[in-house]
């Protein structure tokens, strides 16, 4: 059982307010995303999913970026004008540097950023620098409370740590959030 992790939850009406604000403009943007690749895939004639392959028609989204698309192989010269199969990555298609109209419209797609936004609103740092590396919150919406986690309890000794009561955040035992949620959520 992992030891050294670090587990708060706040359930002010405003962080609550704020997880339901999260999900609605993650529900608008993955339905504006889904008709914008639509059109992209139509155009090309990329047939559907449930006829060529489940992983067709699909983005790829690292850290809540839009990467790309993924593309047939045999449908390479389809590719609308501008995009490319990336040597390191031959499962997705994207727009070259160059295709700028193409890039910004993709960033519209990204899904928010929650851990800017729990820094700037709630207090709580998405990612810090503590002990021997950089670290990321994980970030989870229940009904009582948004819950974040950390890989190490080191984050405890950063500054701005000290300060997160006064944002209601109240740690919890790692044994609490196992029973509750499991092993697995960590």
């Amino acid at each position: 059982m992992p030891s050294a992790r670090l587990i708060y939850c706040n359930s002010t009406p405003e962080i609550m307010a704020w997880s339901e604000d999260v999900h609605e403009r993650e529900r608008t943007i993955l339905a504006a995303r889904l008709e914008w690749m639509k059109g992209i895939y139509d155009a090309a004639g990329v047939p559907d999913p449930e006829v060529y392959d489940k992983h067709i028609r699909s983005a790829w989204v690292n850290d809540g970026r839009m990467a790309g698309l993924s593309w047939p192989r045999d449908m390479d010269d389809k590719l609308p004008d501008g995009w490319f199969r990336p040597v390191k990555d031959p499962h997705l298609v994207r727009p070259r540097g160059s295709n700028k109209k193409t890039l910004a419209e993709m960033r519209k797609y990204d899904r928010p950023d929650q851990r800017h936004e729990l820094e700037v609103r709630f207090g709580m740092h998405g990612r810090s620098f503590a002990g021997l590396g950089l670290y990321s919150c994980g970030i989870q919406h229940e009904q009582d409370g948004v819950w974040v986690t950390w890989a190490s309890k080191d984050i405890a000794k950063e500054k701005w740590a000290q300060n997160l009561a006064e944002h209601g955040w109240v740690q919890v035992p790692l044994v609490d959030f196992i029973n509750r949620f499991g092993e697995d959520a960590l």
